[in-house]
C-alpha cells in the first residue's frame, strides 16, 4: 500500500479532521477513517482529543488510513453512511502514538478522536500554521481529553491506585481552591501521623515514578489540559479521572507526603512542574503567570513558546493577541511580535521582568525576552515606582521598528557594585556575601530614601518581599520585624520551622542571580547580574518597577535594557511624588490589588494623599458605589471622563500632569 496523501482542509468552512479508530483486538493492524467537519457546528460529532508525547521519530510504525467524505450528521459512526473513498494509504506514526492507539482501540465499537499527528497534515506548512492557531479551540470543544502517559510498568498499578484513593478521600475544588479530607479517610489519618506516612514509602516511590513521565514536562500539554472540559489519565490500560488526580496532587503538595523532610521523595522542581499542570483557572491569572508556569516546559521548536500558550491566554486572561502561528517566521520575529502585542494590549511593561542577559539569541532587542531562556531570578515585589501599582500609564509607550519608546525619569547612577550571586549559590556563600554587603554606617542611621538603614537593607535583600510591602495573597512573606531578627541571629540558616522556611525561600529568590549595588545618591538595591558602575536607574511610565538601563554610545536617547531592579526608597512612587505626607501610612489589603492609606487621626482612603485633586472633567468610580467596603478595605476603582474611555490608570499620573508637577521626564528609546 502506498503512502497516504491528505486532501486539503477548507479554511472557509472552519474545517478540521476527525478520525474514527476502527475496532479490533490489541495485536491486529490499526485502521482509521478520516473525515472533515466544521468545528463548532451543531452537527459535528462528539470526539475525544488525545494529549500525549510524540516520542522519538525513529522506527516509525505504519497504520492504515482511509479518508472519506463526511458522515451523515444523524449517524456519524455508521460505516454505511460514509461517502465515497477519497484516498487511502499507509501513514507512519511514532512508536508512542502507535502503542497509544492500540490501548485506545475498542474491541467492538468505533472511537472518534482528534490526534494532532494524524489530523493535521504535518508536511503542509500552511495547514499546520492554521490548525496550530486553532488547537486551543479543538481541546476546549472536545467531549474529553485523554491524557496518555505511556504503557504501564511494574509500579504503575500501585501509583494509580494510591492517587485514586487520595483523590477520593481528599475533596478539592479547582475553582474555589477549597479542600478537606473525608472524615475517617486514609488522607485524614495520614495528615498527622508521620510514622504511618513513612510506612507507605513504596506508594510514594510509585507515585514519584509516575510523576517523572515525560508528559508532565512538555509545553503543549499545558494548554491541552487547562482548556479541557473533562479529562482522563491513561497509563496502559489503567485509568484515573483527572479531577481525582488533581485532588491527589494538591494533597501531596499541601501535606507531609511532600513537606516532611524525612521522606525526601518528591523533588521541588518536579512538584512545581506538576503544580503548573493541575492549577485550575484563576480570575486574576495574567499572561506573566502563564509564562512563569510554562518557563521550564520542554518543546522542540522555540516558536512554540508563544504558539503553545495563545489559546490558554485568550481563555483565561480574555486577551486576544493578533499573532497568527506561522512557522516560516524566525524565532526572533515571533518573540518580538509577542512582546509588542503584550505591551500594546495594556499589560504595562511587566513582561520586562523576564529579560535575561544570557539570551540564547543575540538578535533580539534588549527589551524583548528570549522566551526560550527567560530570567531565572525570583520576582521582585509588585510595586508602584511610577506612582501606581495598577492601571499602567501607557499613553506615551509605543513600539516602532522593533524599538520600545518610553517616557521616564532618570533617578540615579550606579556607583559601586558587588559580585553577583550565581543562581546555584549555596546558603553558606549567600550568608557570607550578604554580610559583606552590610553598610559601613550604623544600621540605626537614617536612610537617604526614608526610614532606617537597617529597614532599607533588609527590604533590599528581600527585593521588597516583606509582608508590609506586599499586596496580600500574591505570596507568603515574613514580616519586616521577623526578617530583621532572623537575619541578625542567623537562625534561618539552620532551623527548618515554618517562619524560617518562608524567610529562607524568599531570601534565596531575591538575591540569587542578582548583584547588590549602591548608587551615587546613596540608594541601595538588587540589580541584574551584569550591572556595571555607570548604569542608570530609571522610573518609566508604564512600569511598576525601576529599570536598569545602559546608554548606547554616542546617543543621548537610546538605551539597552539590563532588567528590573529593586531600589529601596523609590519603589512606591517616591521619585515621582515624593514621600508620604507626615502622619500618613500605606497598608496592603487582603482582598485586592489596592493599598489603603491611613492617617494617624484614623482617616482611611484608597487615594494616595500625594496625588491631590483630579484634573478637570475626571471623576473616580468605585465598585459597589462606595470607596471602602464594610471591612474597611478599598473597593476597586477606575476613572471616567465625558470625552474619554474609562481607564484604570490615574490621570494625575499622565505625562502631562507629571510635567506640571515639575517631574523631569524624558522620552527615550530601548533598542
Amino acid at each position: 500500500m502506498s503512502i497516504f496523501n491528505y486532501t486539503p482542509l477548507s479554511v472557509e468552512d472552519n474545517s478540521i479532521r476527525l478520525l474514527v479508530l476502527k475496532p479490533g483486538t490489541y495485536d491486529c493492524e490499526i485502521e482509521i477513517e478520516l473525515f472533515h467537519v466544521s468545528l463548532g457546528q451543531n452537527e459535528s460529532p462528539a470526539y475525544e482529543a488525545l494529549s500525549y508525547v510524540w516520542g522519538t521519530t525513529e522506527n516509525r510504525q505504519n497504520i492504515v488510513v482511509r479518508e472519506r467524505l463526511p458522515p451523515d450528521p444523524s449517524n456519524p459512526l455508521s460505516e454505511s453512511v460514509y461517502g465515497d473513498l477519497i484516498s487511502e494509504g499507509q501513514l507512519p506514526v511514532t512508536q508512542n502514538l502507535e502503542i497509544a492507539l492500540r490501548h485506545l482501540r475498542r474491541s467492538t465499537s468505533h472511537r472518534v478522536l482528534w490526534i494532532d499527528a494524524i489530523c493535521i497534515d504535518q508536511q503542509n506548512t500552511d495547514e499546520r500554521n492554521y490548525q496550530v492557531r486553532r488547537m486551543g479551540e479543538v481541546y476546549q470543544t472536545a467531549r474529553q481529553v485523554l491524557v496518555w502517559l505511556g504503557p504501564s510498568d511494574k509500579t504503575s498499578p500501585l501509583a494509580v491506585q494510591t492517587l485514586h484513593t487520595i483523590g477520593t478521600d481528599y475533596l478539592y475544588d479547582n475553582v474555589t481552591h477549597t479542600a478537606y479530607s473525608v472524615r475517617g479517610s486514609m488522607t485524614e489519618s495520614l495528615e498527622n501521623d508521620a510514622i504511618a506516612l513513612k510506612a507507605k514509602n513504596a506508594e510514594w516511590l510509585a507515585v514519584r515514578d509516575l510523576f517523572e513521565r515525560e508528559w508532565f514536562t512538555r509545553l503543549w500539554v499545558y494548554q491541552e489540559i487547562r482548556l479541557s472540559k473533562q479529562a482522563t489519565l491513561l497509563v496502559g490500560s489503567l485509568q484515573l479521572d483527572w479531577q481525582k488526580f488533581t485532588s491527589a496532587v494538591w494533597w501531596i503538595l499541601g501535606y507531609p507526603a511532600y513537606q516532611n523532610s524525612g521522606l525526601q521523595i518528591f523533588d521541588s522542581k518536579l512538584m512545581d512542574a506538576i503544580c503548573g499542570i493541575v492549577a485550575g483557572y484563576h480570575p486574576t491569572q495574567s499572561v506573566e503567570d502563564i509564562l512563569e508556569q510554562t518557563r521550564h516546559r520542554r518543546c522542540c521548536d522555540p516558536r512554540d513558546r508563544v504558539y503553545a500558550i495563545l489559546g490558554v491566554i485568550q481563555v483565561t486572561t480574555h486577551q486576544r493577541f493578533s499573532i497568527i502561528p506561522d512557522y516560516t517566521k524566525s524565532v526572533e520575529e515571533v518573540y518580538l511580535e509577542f512582546a509588542r502585542d503584550f505591551v500594546l494590549n495594556g499589560n504595562g511593561l511587566t513582561l520586562l521582568r523576564f529579560v535575561s542577559s544570557s539570551k540564547a539569541t543575540g538578535k533580539l532587542p534588549t527589551w524583548v525576552p528570549d522566551l526560550s531562556d527567560i530570567n531565572a531570578c525570583g520576582q521582585i515585589n509588585a510595586a508602584g515606582a511610577a506612582g501606581s501599582v495598577i492601571g499602567a500609564n501607557l499613553k506615551s509607550t509605543s513600539v516602532k521598528d522593533g524599538n520600545l519608546n518610553l517616557t521616564g525619569l532618570l533617578v540615579d547612577k550606579l556607583l559601586h557594585c558587588e559580585s553577583p550571586l550565581s543562581i546555584s549559590a549555596q546558603v553558606s556563600e549567600i550568608h557570607s556575601s550578604i554580610q559583606s554587603w552590610e553598610p559601613h554606617k550604623p544600621l540605626t542611621a537614617p536612610y537617604v530614601g526614608g526610614g532606617t538603614l537597617e529597614d532599607a537593607f533588609v527590604k533590599t535583600i528581600f527585593c521588597g518581599r516583606v509582608l508590609e510591602d506586599c499586596i496580600r495573597g500574591h505570596f507568603e512573606a515574613p514580616t519586616l520585624e521577623y526578617a530583621k531578627t532572623a537575619y541578625k541571629s542567623g537562625t534561618w540558616r539552620t532551623i527548618n520551622d515554618e517562619p524560617n522556611r518562608v524567610f529562607t525561600q524568599r531570601l534565596l529568590q531575591s538575591v540569587l542571580g542578582r548583584k547588590f549595588c549602591r548608587t551615587a545618591n546613596g540608594l541601595i538595591g538588587m540589580f541584574p547580574a551584569d550591572a556595571q558602575v555607570g548604569d542608570q536607574v530609571w522610573v518609566t511610565l508604564g512600569s511598576g518597577h525601576p529599570l536598569l538601563l545602559r546608554q548606547v554610545e554616542d546617543s543621548i536617547s537610546k538605551y539597552q535594557l539590563l532588567g528590573y531592579c529593586y531600589v529601596a526608597g523609590i519603589m512606591h512612587g517616591e521619585s515621582v511624588l515624593g514621600q508620604l505626607p507626615r502622619g500618613w501610612a500605606r497598608l496592603p489589603m487582603d482582598k485586592n490589588a489596592n493599598w489603603a492609606y491611613v492617617h494617624e487621626d484614623g482617616t482611611r482612603t484608597s487615594q494616595d494623599p500625594r496625588l491631590g485633586t483630579l484634573p478637570d472633567g475626571w471623576t473616580i468610580e468605585f465598585s459597589g458605589g462606595r470607596e471602602m467596603n464594610p471591612e474597611g478595605e478599598p473597593n476597586n476603582f477606575w476613572f471616567e471622563h465625558a470625552e474619554h474611555d474609562s481607564q484604570w490608570y490615574d490621570p494625575r499620573l499622565s505625562k502631562e500632569n507629571l510635567l506640571k508637577r515639575g517631574v523631569i521626564l524624558r522620552d527615550i528609546t530601548i533598542v
